[in-house]
């Protein structure tokens, strides 16, 4: 190759009228500058749908991207010490001859006055300088304003992307045949093009070409470009009236790999006064022939005309193109002619696109089969020609046989297809194994068959707790089990491309998991991404695997050895890499990450931070911006998406260390992780494991499960309430916390309440909030139905608090409906409905304390309700009432009568005491003292009925506590069970409470709940019927009793509310949960019973929060 001619010594004339592009400094007054101008991006057409998602970019993150990422350089326009623009130029992802522009954007306040175009000017010239064919940046079509500019500065719009555009202006800055005109004139300004807003589809003679004019003062220099060799191919250079041109030209742009040839020729102009040599030197890629008639070297005359005719040949061993998957990929298969023309050097190219002539593929595309499976499979033959072919398939099984020898004629039009079937057979046995089909492929040139190609067709066996890794027909190197299958490309960037979830035929398509190597990382692509690497694939009966390795060019001595594996029985796949010192130096400052991007789009994300579980479900909030970065933020080391209506969960796992820098989770494509590595000696080598990556279904706690197993965690026996990404609510003298959405409001009816307003996010960048709140009717503050407010740093660790004083009117209604709050975020708009519930003083509640048959009654009378319990009836709640009515319970106080086919359960809501595995609980129950202790929890009023347990199998010496607490002037009742493990022993079990309500021979009531996710109304037939109410919503409303009975439970993170139909005489409603505690531990489960007017009312409270437990 010819040396480089520095730009430098080319007329350069852009200057901009007003400000300077500069090179960024990696200092924080530099980073905070530029995180301002970043985030004025959110007002730019430019960005549709704005920069930052609605998260402000900060100093410091600026500040750590500078330090930790390597460009080719980083450039920023600035006025009057205001950076206004940014243009980042780095190394292209696949190609090491191209550069790449990765962010280019400027402050819409300083649009139209140059500051990108003269950042793009000086990105093509770094380009040059840093000996690049050419940089290449990304669009879309649609950005009316940024197409013409690109196209004005020497990009073109690649054809079928979008978008994709090309300047090869570095590689013409470069030639040094160009290097006097552009001595003369300046190359932005002597640069003609017609601007559209449309690909460049340019053709000559078939061949797809980009195509450039400069001209100034009489001198003209045209240049084209090969758009498959991505290079020159050709130019015509007029000075001062003497012209010289050269062309390289091929018949076509397709090459068939290992069959025939394709005539080019090149053809050299000398349209001077004088005589001028030239000599050709040619040199070509891998698997690329050349044959050249003439002679390479010779002397052209004054206006003489010479053309060399030659033949371009593709090798059998070459990897084909399928240009309409890859349409922005340069060719490998080309080549480079080094021409040296009166003394003048440039470098020309031109290439074919390596096509297979006849194409395989098989029907089904994945030929997976079970132990003793048969399956009758297609292979299909496909003809990619523009002539006629016929010849002779061979199918060679392997020598497990699973099929007969196959051997079949084939006659094929241009372009068609033909089908072979056969007959696969899987071996019957329990281990998992894949064989291969060879398939041999002969084609009849001039009456004689000759051989064309090869090609390999595995066959998995798999059993279901079985996993293989093999190589696919497809360009892939393949993992797979019973349940899935992952797609690694085995060309360059050896990637994770596909996932197929074999249970609901779903496919991912993703690019990522190929770790990079730093510090520091590069801006776009690196080595590791365009590295051909060494392919082991290993399948034992532990595991199976798929091993890359690769020697670093540019990190002498360093080898890196990536692996990817899973395992029979499980559902994840295991990211690791070796990294071995094989130089004289120490490897020192490094650090690995591995990202990617993904066309997929959870639904919901839920992430363990700071000792909660938080899910991200709302469309606006994906978490990528969101969410903290720094590891130690997340008590547990994994993340779940769920995706296609919960049919989908993918899992990310990650291993404790502090060696973790950086975590970046989001709900929409890939996840990021950052880590520190140790120095490497010589002769050292470490290894680390990055990333395990569940590929399943289920609900997100498999993945919490699986993380704690695997790192020997143990898991809490109790489960963690669920917190949403953004949380409304309010802290009322209830002792109500209601942080989450459609909350309701205590206030005492007719008078001012204290209710502090608060609303937390996970964001760790705070952001900005407007709000307005509407409150329900009868509330006011300060006589205003309305309040608005404003935060401009909501965030993480510093939520919005405000003290509102309200006031409730004196009506009668107890349930006020209507209110609303409405937050406005930049990139969110919520409105979350909420009621407040009117209640009365507790002044006015009578206590009454009696016998019947020895056993103790306490009774609490309010308005509307009154209840009655009895430590001697099982601790439990015997009636409940409204004002002068009966209770709606069944009672047989004091008697225990047979309910059913209980013989000895007891009337009314009595709890659940099951440890786990003992079938008869009941029995021991009545056995239990209970001690009854009246309770105020302002404004709550009640009992609480405490037992230390001394018979209940398997619960000795737990300590139980009941509630019932009524809220005085609405007819609502909690009750609540908290169990506390004072033994020394680790206990599982089942807790909470049953009740039945009286019949009094009326007909059975109807059932209205949220079931299977839709709200449903079960009339029951007398058969038995049990059902439970799906577990975010938790409600049951029985709108046909003798007045309708509301069932609400607080606990939303599983089904623990169900109703059961048993006969045509009883029904029966059941608040539980299984829970399990280790010594000193303790757990509670609470739930509301409200005597409605109607079921709307029970569905307005269904996320009444749970009262704190003191």
């Amino acid at each position: 190759m010819f040396p480089l001619i520095l730009v430098e010594a080319i007329k350069m004339s852009n200057k901009l009228s007003e400000g300077t592009v500069r090179d960024i400094a990696k200092t924080r007054e530099d980073a905070k500058l530029l995180a301002e101008c970043f985030n004025s991006f959110d007002d730019s057409d430019s960005w549709p749908g704005g920069f930052t998602g609605g998260t402000p970019i900060t100093t410091e993150r600026v500040l750590d991207n500078l330090q930790k990422k390597e460009d080719i350089r980083v450039l920023i326009a600035e006025v009057d010490g205001k950076i206004v623009g940014h243009c980042n130029v780095c190394q292209s992802e696949l190609d090491p001859e191209a550069s790449y522009v990765g962010l280019l954007g400027v402050n819409p306040e300083f649009q139209k006055r140059g500051f990108g175009k003269a950042m793009l000017i000086e990105a093509a010239e770094t380009s040059a300088r840093a000996g690049k064919r050419r940089v290449d940046l990304h669009t879309w079509g649609g950005n009316l304003k940024a197409v013409p500019l690109y196209k004005r500065v020497g990009y073109n719009w690649v054809p079928e992307t979008s978008v994709l555009m090309e300047s090869h202006i570095p590689g013409i800055l470069n030639a040094e045949i160009f290097s006097e005109f552009f001595k003369r004139h300046n190359w932005y300004n002597s640069l003609e093009r017609d601007i559209t807003q449309e690909p460049d589809t340019v053709q000559e003679d078939s061949i797809g070409v980009f195509k450039y004019h400069f001209a100034g003062n009489g001198d003209t220099l045209d240049v084209v470009i090969d758009r498959e060799a991505k290079g020159m191919c050709g130019f015509s250079r007029t000075l001062d009236g003497q012209t010289i041109a050269a062309e390289i030209k091929p018949k076509r742009h397709i090459g068939y790999i290992g069959y025939g040839e394709v005539p080019f020729s090149i053809r050299l102009k000398n349209g001077t006064e004088g005589p001028l040599p030239y000599q050709l030197t040619i040199s070509s890629s891998d698997y690329f022939h050349i044959k050249l008639k003439d002679e390479d070297t010779g002397i052209l005359n004054p206006n003489e005309t010479v053309e060399l005719p030659g033949f371009f040949s593709i090798d059998k061993a070459a990897e084909p193109l399928d240009r309409d998957k890859d349409p922005d990929i340069k060719v490998r298969t080309q080549a480079e002619f080094a021409l040296e023309f009166g003394g003048e050097k440039i470098l020309l190219y031109s290439g074919l696109i390596p096509t297979e002539l006849i194409s395989v593929t098989t029907n089904p595309p994945f030929l997976a089969l079970s132990p003793g499976e048969k399956k009758q499979i297609g292979v299909i033959l496909s003809s990619n020609a523009e002539l006629q072919l016929s010849g002779t398939a061979e199918i060679i099984p392997s020598e497990d046989t699973i099929i007969d020898p196959t051997r079949e004629r084939f006659y094929l039009e241009a372009g068609e297809s033909t089908e072979i079937l056969i007959e696969l057979n899987a071996p019957d046995s329990d281990e998992s194994d894949v064989s291969v089909l060879e398939l041999d492929l002969k084609v009849e040139q001039s009456g004689q068959e000759s051989w064309l190609s090869r090609q390999r067709i595995p066959i998995p066996t798999i059993s279901p707790s079985g996993a293989v890794a093999y190589r696919s027909p497809h360009g892939l190197l393949i993992l797979e089990t019973f349940s899935f299958r992952i797609g690694i490309n085995d060309q360059p960037p050896m990637a994770l491309r596909k996932i197929w979830h074999k249970q609901t035929n779903r496919t991912l398509s993703l690019w990522g998991f190929l770790p990079a190597l730093g510090y520091p990382f590069p801006s776009g692509g690196s080595e590791w991404d365009r590295k051909r690497f060494d392919i082991q694939i290993h399948n034992t009966n532990d595991y199976a695997e798929v091993r890359l390795q690769g020697e670093s060019t540019e990190t002498p001595g360093c080898k890196l050895d990536i692996c990817f594996k899973v395992f029979p029985g499980q559902e994840y796949l295991e990211t690791s890499i070796e990294m071995t010192n094989n130089g004289q130096e120490v490897l020192d400052n490094l650090g690995v990450r591995i990202a990617g991007w993904a066309d997929f789009n959870g639904q919901k994300l839920y992430v363990p931070l700071r000792g909660k579980i938080y899910h991200l479900s709302s469309a606006e909030w994906s978490g990528n911006e969101q969410l903290p970065r720094k590891p130690k933020e997340y008590h547990e080391q994994w993340a779940a998406v769920s995706m296609y209506d919960d049919k989908v969960l993918l899992g990310y796992l990650w291993d404790i260390g502090e060696d973790l820098r950086e975590i970046r989770l989001r709900r929409r494509g890939l996840p990021y992780f950052e880590y520190g590595l140790p120095n490497i000696a010589p002769s050292e080598t470490i290894e680390k494991r990055l990333l395990r990556f569940y590929i399943g279904d289920g609900e997100w706690i498999k993945i919490r499960n699986l993380s704690a197993n695997l790192n020997n965690r143990r898991m809490p026996g109790h489960p963690q309430e669920i917190q949403s990404d953004l949380q409304v609510g309010f802290i009322s003298p209830g002792n109500v916390r209601g942080l989450h959405s459609e909350s309701s409001l205590l206030l005492r009816r007719n008078n001012v309440n204290d209710i502090e307003f608060e609303i937390r996010v996970i964001n760790e960048t705070p952001v900005a909030v407007q709000g307005r709140m509407d409150f329900p009717n009868g509330i006011t503050l300060d006589n205003q139905d309305t309040f608005e407010f404003r935060s401009d740093s909501l965030g993480i660790n510093s939520p919005y608090r405000v003290l509102l004083r309200l006031h409730a009117s004196s009506d009668a209604s107890w349930l006020r409906e209507g209110g609303e709050i409405t937050l406005r975020f930049q990139n969110r708009i919520a409105r979350i409905p909420f009621a407040a519930i009117a209640y009365d003083s507790p002044q006015g509640v009578d206590v009454e304390i009696g016998q019947a048959q020895g056993k103790k009654l306490h009774q609490l009378l309010t308005k509307p309700l009154s209840i009655a319990v009895s430590p001697d009836y099982c601790g439990g709640l015997l009636r409940i009432s409204k004002g002068s009515e009966e209770s709606v319970l069944y009672d047989t106080f004091p008697k225990a009568k047979p309910f059913v086919w209980w013989a000895r359960f007891h009337s009314g809501i009595s709890p659940i005491i099951q440890a786990e595995g003992i079938w008869d609980w009941e029995s021991a129950l009545p056995k239990e003292s209970w001690k009854a202790t009246q309770i105020e929890l302002s404004p709550w009023t009640g009992y609480e009925m405490t037992s230390s347990l001394k018979h209940c199998p398997g619960l000795k010496d737990f300590v139980w506590r009941l509630r019932y607490l009524v809220l005085p002037g609405t007819p609502l009742l909690h009750f609540s069970v908290k169990a506390e493990n004072k033994s020394k022993k680790w206990a599982r079990f089942t807790f909470g409470f049953r009740g039945a309500l009286k019949q009094n021979g009326m007909p059975l009531s109807n059932v209205l709940t949220t079931f299977n996710g839709k709200e449903q109304l079960i009339e029951p037939t007398g058969q038995h019927l049990s059902v439970q109410s799906s577990a975010q919503e938790g409600w049951i409303c029985i709108p046909n009793s003798p007045q309708p009975i509301g069932l609400i439970s607080t606990a939303k993170h599983r089904e623990t509310l169900s109703f059961a139909t048993l006969s045509d005489k009883a029904q029966m409603f059941d608040l539980s949960d299984e829970r399990e505690l280790y010594p000193g531990e303790s757990t509670s489960l609470q739930g509301y019973i409200v005597l409605s007017s109607s079921c709307d009312e029970v569905k307005t409270l269904k996320n009444l929060s749970a009262l704190i437990f003191k």
